[in-house]
């Protein structure tokens, strides 16, 4: 069964599942779906016309999410610009998808890691980012504060 989870009106995070499940993405309304995962996906019917962002990262503490958290964050950013749906997925939808989004979330809507993860884990409540990606999360909230007092 498909699982999906509403962060905001136009962006979603889940599974791997959830995000090759083309009626789910049709009555979702997703036109952007961003993949983070080694393997490429199955492609999905063209009529779907998804614009997709692959990223290929391990969900391991030492995989290095920084190298790829302000490309991410861009690409969400510009697909809501653009008036799209955005599915952001790993494959349980649990860390890798969820840390992504908290990024989002903490440069978007200047929340705090701890807020902008109580936020999601409301929405989704399986949302639990390795340690790993946690320390990369709060070196990053570390850098946006010092980005703001300059």
């Amino acid at each position: 069964m498909p699982q999906a989870s509403q962060i905001l009106p136009c962006l979603y995070i889940s599974d791997l599942w959830t995000a090759t499940h083309s009626n789910t993405l049709i009555s979702l309304g997703i036109t952007h779906r961003m993949s983070i995962q080694l393997a490429p996906l199955a492609p999905l019917p063209k009529n779907i016309g998804l614009k997709t962002k692959c990223i290929p990262l391990q969900d391991k503490c030492e995989a290095r999410l920084w190298m790829y958290m302000d490309a991410a964050i861009d690409w969400i950013s510009a697909a809501l610009a653009e008036g799209g749906t955005i599915l952001v997925h790993c494959n349980w939808g649990k860390s890798r998808s969820v840390a992504f989004v908290v990024a989002f979330l903490m440069r978007t809507y200047g929340m705090t890691l701890n807020q902008a993860l109580a936020y999601v884990q409301e929405k989704r409540p399986i949302a639990k980012p390795n340690e790993g990606f946690m320390q990369h999360l709060r070196l990053y909230e570390k850098g946006m504060k010092t980005v703001r007092k300059a």
